[in-house]
């Protein structure tokens, strides 16, 4: 496993202490990613999260399946494969697009 998008699966599931990650992602407790710890791990968190659940739910786990299904997964590296998600979520109904900060003209 060399590509990023392996490496968030990874985060999500297993802890590495060569790294200094004593708990896996899934396991961490709300506290550590929301509130006064959001901007510091919680953006990070919910691509990683978005990521891994894409592989292990949506595609079973399987490495063929999701490169098929994400074929910029190895080519583009994790932001091109987190819109790609984000903008096929939100064409199935599954995920809403955000507001703007600007106002429409």
């Amino acid at each position: 496993m060399n590509a990023r998008w392996k490496q968030a699966v990874r985060d999500w599931q297993e802890r590495d202490l060569s790294r200094g990650h004593s708990v896996a992602l899934r396991d961490w407790h709300p506290t550590w990613y929301s509130g006064a710890n959001r901007e510091a791990f919680g953006v990070q968190y919910g691509k990683r999260k978005l990521i891994a659940l894409e592989f292990l739910d949506s595609c079973k786990g399987d490495e063929a399946e999701f490169l098929r299904k994400w074929p910029v997964a190895d080519s583009g590296g994790p932001t091109k494969l987190l819109k790609a998600i984000h903008r096929a979520r939100i064409e199935s109904g599954s995920a809403k697009r955000r507001r703007t900060k600007e106002p429409k003209e």
